[in-house]
């Protein structure tokens, strides 16, 4: 999925703007003075795509009068083509709308839109705060699996201030919040926690296998116990016998000898 338009309107204080990106190669420079509008484009970007780095009321004009109300819309259209392209029609547009009564909480709208013509779309699906099937939940889920867009990922948004802090500190520090950004902290921690799980349970392996040879000898001194006591029943049940024969054979003896 390659970007390939872009509109919005009511953003901060810049006029209706169209980006036209179709046709352009692997990469897109974006450059101009401070105020220009680099980072607004980048918000917008990340904003359309529900991701959790943008603040919403960010992208609101700080010269809106007081019982004015705040209406704005953000559209990104893509492309499906390239080395990512999906099993889903040529185009793909997701489009955010704003609105905001004065003194009142933001509300928000998110469509994606798809077909082979920009201008025809065969499907439309909106996702509101309020619905069972189709909120923002599942808009983000959508974006992740079906459309293969990770919103947090997709664009790295900072400002100026925090790239210059980023390139002069400690390389520790730069590194754990490289790690929390791309949340190679929560892999460690799992890793680590998956260790000791793992140790724990080679631990409890290891009793295991000793409580099963301590119950093998018991098995196996009551298995002798058990030999002794049938070898012990054998030799009394042949130690009997012998004596009822040996008694029968001397009161026959006796009953012969008193009759001659």
């Amino acid at each position: 999925m390659i970007p390939w338009k872009m509109w919005f309107s009511g953003i901060r204080d810049y006029s209706p703007t169209v980006m036209d990106l179709a046709g352009q190669m692997e990469h897109v420079l974006i450059t101009g003075p401070n105020g220009a509008g680099k980072s607004t484009i980048t918000y917008c970007m990340g904003a359309v795509l529900y991701s959790s780095k943008v603040d919403i009321e960010g992208l609101k004009s700080r010269n809106l009068q007081a019982d004015e109300p705040w209406k704005a819309h953000i559209r990104l259209l893509f492309r499906n083509e390239g080395l990512d392209r999906l099993d889903a029609p040529d185009y793909i547009e997701f489009t955010l709308r704003i609105y905001q009564d004065p003194g009142q909480p933001v509300k928000k709208e998110f469509f994606i839109a798809s077909g082979d013509d920009p201008d025809q779309w065969e499907n439309t699906v909106r996702y509101t705060s309020g619905d069972r099937q189709y909120n923002f939940t599942a808009y983000k889920k959508d974006l992740q699996y079906k459309y293969k867009i990770d919103p947090d990922m997709f664009y790295l948004i900072w400002y100026q201030q925090e790239v210059n802090q980023f390139a002069v500190m400690d390389p520790q520090e730069r590194f754990r919040i490289f790690a929390e950004m791309h949340g190679i902290d929560r892999a460690q921690q799992s890793w680590e926690e998956s260790i000791e799980k793992l140790k724990e349970t080679q631990e409890t392996l290891r009793t295991s296998e000793t409580n099963v040879q301590y119950k093998k000898q018991i098995l196996n001194i009551q298995s002798t116990a058990l030999q002794r006591y049938e070898e012990n029943r054998r030799r009394l049940l042949e130690g009997g016998q012998l004596y009822s024969r040996s008694l029968l054979q001397l009161e026959d003896y006796y009953r012969r000898k008193k009759s001659n």
